[in-house]
């Protein structure tokens, strides 16, 4: 688990270091091959799609780090009557957002999102991308206790989890581990059902499931490793899309994805 403060130091050098958009948003390194970063882009419009589509009100983009999500559809959201937060921890990747979006109508705000500081029923949706993996185990559920409390009566959460351990990743990861010691062994916190449960116990009623991200190998630098020669021609990538293309025919695949978007509607009890 990385601690608060490693984490801000992280991203801090990162911002400052990766000059590639791209990279520096998901953290890879400059030599990823082309179509691995053609996959995590794809990822990216596809993310921004599930989180922004339907967007009115006040959106607080919650660990917006670059401000990519928002980036790849502002031209749909320009049609709507939005009013876009950007919030982060790392001021270096606030300002990558700020060189991004100049020329928008965007606000920014370095902050933790495990302590908000905004007031109740401020946000009409909450965007928490790739963030509570980040986060240590006492500050998850204080954070979407947080999101629930700022945001208006019905108002709407997007919020994923990863390393799902209900993933063929994670199954092949911890069977690597024991036979040939090639990851260092993790403790993953959540699976689908019990991060579900999470968010209803914490008020939501969950109203879409999307999952991303089927690959067997572990990580986008998996072809720094000897696991290349298991991906021929990134077989792993178009398998992945694939299946996540699959997913309003075959709701229950999502189940077995690797990193697991929620949409959640705030209850009012």
């Amino acid at each position: 688990m990385i601690k608060n403060d490693d984490s801000k130091i992280y991203w801090e050098k990162l911002a400052l270091n990766q000059k590639d958009v791209l990279l520096c948003s998901r953290a890879l390194l400059e030599d990823t091959p082309e179509p691995i970063q053609k996959y995590v882009l794809n990822f990216e419009k596809e993310v921004s799609k599930f989180s922004f589509d339907g967007s009115l009100g006040k959106i607080l983009d919650a660990g917006c780090g670059t401000s990519n999500l928002y980036v790849h559809c502002y031209k749909k959201l320009l049609k709507s009557d939005i009013s876009y937060i950007g919030l982060d921890l790392s001021i270096n990747m606030l300002i990558r957002g700020l060189n991004q979006t100049i020329d928008l109508n965007v606000n920014f705000c370095q902050a933790t999102v495990a302590r908000l500081p905004f007031k109740d029923f401020t946000f009409d949706r909450i965007i928490c991308s790739g963030v509570l993996n980040y986060l240590e185990n006492k500050d998850v559920e204080r954070t979407i206790k947080d999101f629930f409390r700022t945001l208006k009566p019905e108002g709407i959460l997007i919020i994923d989890f990863h390393p799902n351990a209900f993933s063929p990743k994670i199954f092949l990861r911890s069977y690597l581990n024991k036979v040939f010691k090639i990851f260092k062994t993790d403790r993953y916190r959540y699976n689908f059902y019990v991060f579900k449960n999470l968010l209803i116990k914490s008020g939501f009623e969950i109203i879409a499931v999307k999952g991303f991200d089927f690959r067997p190998l572990s990580g986008n630098q998996s072809y720094k490793t000897p696991l290349r020669y298991l991906n021929p021609f990134y077989i792993q990538e178009t398998f992945s899309a694939s299946l996540e293309g699959m997913q309003e025919r075959i709701p229950f695949i999502s189940i077995f994805a690797c990193r697991i978007y929620f949409k959640c509607k705030k209850n009012d009890f």
